[in-house]
């Protein structure tokens, strides 16, 4: 099963959507910011997440969006770079930091 690397970033209007949101993609994905996620997982189980979360939202009131990408090593930073952050490829091998 081929993995893919996918950006998701939500804006969920109620504090209750709000933390099952988080605690679900929490568990998928890496934080790099307060509402965006990266991580590598395959279609089949970012499908079974889409799922889990439209289980969850109210879609109209609430925005979660996900973006199919590249590797962040190729990611161009301007600013401060957080230090307790360090993201690691399928390898093993550091990509970012």
């Amino acid at each position: 099963m081929k993995k893919q690397h996918f950006v998701v970033c939500y804006d969920i209007k109620d504090s209750k959507r709000l933390k099952k949101v988080h605690r679900l993609i929490s568990k998928e994905l890496l934080q790099i910011q307060y509402s965006i996620y990266y991580g590598i997982l395959s279609l089949q189980d970012m499908d079974a997440l889409i799922a889990k979360l439209e289980r969850i939202i109210d879609s109209h009131h609430d925005d979660v969006k996900v973006y199919q990408t590249q590797s962040l090593e190729s990611a161009f930073i301007k600013g401060k770079r957080s230090t307790d952050i360090m993201l690691f490829g399928e390898e093993g091998q550091q990509i970012f930091w």
